[in-house]
């Protein structure tokens, strides 16, 4: 990221961006079979982005995880019915949040971005590393496929593993 985006709407439009990349960047990724199964064609894949406030992100965390903080991103998978025709989901990522852990890991906020799109596409794909060892070591696996190798060693996977996130 060329320069860092100063209000929400930047950051909206960033994040489009961002993702816009990842899914051109899965496309060419080799994915396991299992996770194919009912997708359409990568080509078709879409998922959509939303920016929030920690209080928007409390409240969805509190109503649909039952933690009552606001973390750093949400991944909402799209009924299987509309999987089918290409859309994955939604990524809600929190402004507040993604800047405090990009001066926490000492990168640039534009990094953890991509992070946490990636973790948060990784989940819509159907990851999930709070199910077991095997899906987190898969989800590690792929994190660094997907990130530049600058920021990989950053990757959310490896962060939980060892407590800093």
């Amino acid at each position: 990221m060329k320069t860092t985006p100063k209000n929400q709407a930047e950051w909206q439009a960033a994040a489009e961006r961002v993702l816009a990349g990842l899914v051109r960047k899965v496309r060419a990724t080799t994915l396991p079979r299992e996770m194919l199964k009912g997708l359409p064609p990568k080509p078709r894949w879409q998922v959509g982005v939303r920016i929030i406030s920690a209080l928007e992100m409390r409240t969805l965390n509190r109503k649909y995880r039952r933690k009552n903080y606001a973390t750093d991103v949400l991944s909402f998978e799209a009924p299987e019915i509309f999987k089918t025709q290409g859309m994955l989901g939604e990524l809600v990522i929190c402004l507040p949040t993604m800047k405090a852990q990009a001066k926490e890991q000492g990168i640039e906020p534009g990094d953890e971005l991509r992070i946490l799109v990636t973790h948060g596409v990784l989940h819509l794909l159907g990851f999930d590393h709070e199910q077991s060892e095997r899906q987190a070591r898969q989800m590690e696996l792929f994190e660094k496929k997907l990130l530049p190798s600058r920021i990989s060693r950053s990757g959310l996977i490896k962060r939980v593993a060892s407590g800093n996130s």
